[in-house]
């Protein structure tokens, strides 16, 4: 950055978090940028602004042999598509969220090892649930791409899940039952979800 001569009407300024952003700043407008200086979407959010274009860009096509890339590749897999709806969606989350760090999006992918997966795993300690999900999710796709002849070895391969320390869920007992139904009379939403479960005996993952 040093090196590099800066363009006109940008500013540098520090956020309350402590963290560096770009502007680009005339005639009273500012434009907030993309935070590394110098990259193609920098440069091309730069010169939206600096025309005063409001054209969307193309999206760059991830770099081949980045992690992006490889999860591009996952997503329009049989493997990935062949997931439960809902699974699907979990796992796309968590891969979008995990992609909006740049360093990881452009990290080659054959370079990725179990202390990064571990790393992800320990960025998530707070909340076990996702910790796991997020192994899940590096699991899942780290087995396709050994399958696809992406990779010799899964990195996930040994990296154990968080323990999730719980008492469980609290059982009813037929005195909470019946007080619950006695102030949710017949008619009501109350009532009809607690007699669904009672006397339908569906499972919690079945479709109502």
């Amino acid at each position: 950055m040093a090196d590099m001569p800066r363009k006109p009407f940008l500013s540098h300024e520090k956020t309350r978090h402590d963290r560096w952003v770009w502007y680009f700043k005339r005639h009273g407008k500012r434009v907030r940028l993309p935070d590394e200086y110098g990259t193609p979407q920098f440069n091309a959010a730069y010169e939206r602004a600096l025309t005063g274009s409001s054209a969307s860009p193309e999206p760059l096509k991830p770099k081949t042999g980045t992690f992006k890339w490889l999860v591009g590749q996952y997503k329009r897999s049989a493997a990935f598509s062949a997931l439960a709806p809902l699974t699907r969606q979990a796992r796309d989350n968590m891969l979008i969220a995990v992609l909006k760090d740049p360093k990881v999006a452009e990290m080659p992918y054959g370079a990725i090892s179990r202390a990064n997966i571990k790393k992800g795993i320990d960025k998530r300690a707070a909340t076990p649930n996702a910790a796991n999900n997020f192994l899940k999710t590096m699991s899942h796709l780290f087995k396709w791409a050994v399958e696809a002849k992406h990779l010799e070895t899964n990195p996930v391969s040994g990296v154990s899940k968080v323990t999730i320390k719980t008492d469980g869920f609290h059982a009813w007992s037929v005195e909470q039952v019946e007080k619950y139904r006695a102030h949710h009379k017949l008619g009501t939403k109350p009532r009809l979800a607690i007699d669904i479960m009672l006397f339908l005996g569906l499972r919690r993952s079945d479709p109502w």
